[in-house]
C-alpha cells in the first residue's frame, strides 16, 4: 500500500503524490521507531486472566486442551513440571502456590519471563500470549 503526500500549489489546488522510495523508507522507519518506543510500556502494563493465559497457551499448542483446563483450575501445567526442577524448593513452592492462587498473569512477572525463556519462546511469542502485537 503506497503512502501519499499532499502537495498544495500556490493557487490552492491540492494533489496527492505517492511517496518516493526514500520517503517511504523514512516513513516506515518512523512508524517502527514509534512502535518500538511504546513496546516497553505495553509490556509493563500487559496482563491477562489465568483463563485467558491458559486459552492462549492451548491456542499456540504449548498446552493440550485438557492441560489448559487443568491449569485454568490452578493445577500446575504438566508440560511445565520439569521447569520446577530448575528452581530451589522455596522457589518451586512459591511458583506453584502463586500459580494456584493467581487471578491475573502479568507479562513482565519474573515467572513469565523465566518460563518463556525455558520454553525457548521469543519475546514476540510471549507478547502474543498477552495480546501485544509487535
Amino acid at each position: 500500500m503506497a503512502n501519499f503526500k499532499l502537495i498544495v500549489k500556490s493557487d490552492g489546488t491540492r494533489t496527492r503524490v505517492p511517496f518516493t522510495a526514500e520517503e517511504e523508507a523514512t516513513h516506515i522507519a518512523l512508524i517502527q521507531a514509534g512502535i518500538a518506543a511504546e513496546l516497553p510500556n505495553k509490556r509493563a502494563a500487559a496482563s491477562v486472566t489465568r483463563m485467558e493465559f491458559c486459552i492462549a497457551l492451548a491456542a499456540t499448542d504449548l498446552l493440550t486442551h485438557d492441560e489448559a483446563i487443568a491449569a485454568a483450575r490452578g493445577d500446575w501445567p504438566a508440560p511445565m513440571a520439569e521447569f520446577l526442577t530448575f528452581l530451589d524448593s522455596t522457589q518451586s513452592l512459591d511458583a506453584q502456590v502463586e500459580w494456584a492462587s493467581a487471578a491475573t498473569i502479568h507479562r513482565m512477572h519474573p515467572f513469565v519471563l523465566s518460563l518463556g525463556s525455558w520454553l525457548v519462546l521469543t519475546d514476540t511469542a510471549v507478547d502474543a500470549l498477552f495480546g501485544i502485537n509487535t
